[in-house]
């Protein structure tokens, strides 16, 4: 059976009554944003090579050899940063420069011509003109935390963490150079321009903050939730279930004072999320849908992601349920976290109306996490 095409998968999500195709957010989405934000197939072969501890240099020029545009230039760094103009073999000359520093600049070059829909950029010696640690910033974050949980208790590899951080950086990447349709201009030097983009880098590391927060409460939340499949889901889908406004940031420079303000008249989530909807056409949920959907690994929790606001619409679903419910309760907490006790009132707005007085989350269980996870910087 073919795969369905974005729009396809978009209109067979039960309960989504009115598919957003007309909505300018969407389809700027579409047309200027989802063309640059996939995984390819190099990238994805090299993070599948590191799922694995014990990775072997001759994986990585094996994945480089079928694809020749990246190994000419993965050559010319590597011949730079060596000062050797030769190696006994290209497996050396990866284990010269580091496995993960092989991994960082080969995915960097192609995130970076995917996102910039340009070549990479090497000065004259054969030097990128980017840090790719740089470039992988919120990559590298989600990676390192997953390797600070202990092996025996990692629900994932760090390979999956770091892609997920894979999807900010590359959008913060496109941002660099992308103007959003909706200002009306194609002047970077334009004060509108640098306005917009100062904005977004800081509501970048905010969603960013939040959805790592998310991820180290889902985590404590999925230890406590028996009978449930899938555990491996929960913290992708929690780095990545707001990613959806950080889209809507770029496309749409309103966005963000549209959030600040509806914050301040202090209603609740779901009034929030009902108005985000009358007033763009679109939800940051169905965008969040769509920007996991450039990553393979990352469709199977694109359902639980599209109703994290509203979960008790998968309970026919069991597992689905499960994931909406605990994204939905750790974002929450992630959003007005304190330590409580069991009882405290802060809980039910946690479990949110649909979700109180369930035995899905159990009041004492969100306080017993309250009171254990300690939250990512």
């Amino acid at each position: 059976m073919a795969e369905l095409t974005l729009e396809q998968k978009i209109t067979s999500f039960a309960h989504l009554k009115k598919p957003p195709f007309e909505a300018k957010p969407y389809l700027v989405f579409v047309n200027e944003l989802a063309p640059r934000l996939s995984l390819k197939t190099l990238s994805q072969t090299i993070l599948e090579a590191f799922a694995t501890p014990d990775v072997k240099a001759e994986r990585i020029v094996n994945a480089l050899k079928l694809n020749p545009y990246y190994l000419q230039l993965f050559e010319r760094v590597l011949k730079f940063r060596s000062k050797r103009k030769e190696f006994a073999s290209l497996d050396s000359g990866v284990v010269l420069l580091g496995m993960q520093n092989s991994r960082n600049l080969i995915l960097a070059l192609q995130s970076y011509r995917s996102s910039h829909l340009a070549h990479p950029e090497l000065d004259a010696s054969g030097e990128t003109k980017f840090d790719p640690t740089q470039k992988l910033y919120f990559a590298l974050r989600c990676e390192d935390w997953v390797n600070s949980i202990p092996i025996k208790e990692r629900p994932i590899t760090p390979d999956v963490a770091f892609a997920a951080g894979m999807i900010f950086d590359m959008l913060h990447w496109i941002s660099e150079d992308w103007i959003t349709p909706i200002l009306g201009k194609n002047d970077r030097e334009s004060d509108e321009f640098k306005e917009h983009h100062r904005k977004f880098r800081t509501y970048i590391q905010q969603v960013f903050t939040h959805s790592l927060q998310s991820a180290a409460i889902g985590f404590e939340l999925m230890k406590r939730v028996p009978d449930f499949s899938y555990k491996k889901l929960v913290i992708p889908a929690c780095l990545l279930h707001d990613i959806g406004k950080v889209a809507f940031a770029m496309i749409d420079p309103t966005y963000v004072k549209f959030q600040d303000g509806i914050k301040k008249l202090q209603t609740g989530r779901p009034l929030r999320f009902f108005a985000e909807n009358q007033q763009y056409g679109v939800n940051h949920a169905v965008l969040s849908v769509m920007a996991c959907h450039g990553f393979k690994v990352f469709r199977q929790m694109e359902k639980a992601i599209l109703h994290h606001h509203h979960p008790h619409l998968l309970k026919g679903e069991k597992n689905h349920f499960l994931l909406a419910s605990i994204i939905s309760v750790a974002s929450n907490m992630a959003s007005h976290f304190r330590p409580v006790v069991a009882g405290d009132a802060l809980v039910q707005e946690w479990l949110g109306l649909e979700l109180k007085g369930g035995a899905l989350v159990p009041d004492s269980v969100v306080a017993e996490v309250s009171m254990k996870v300690t939250l990512p910087a």
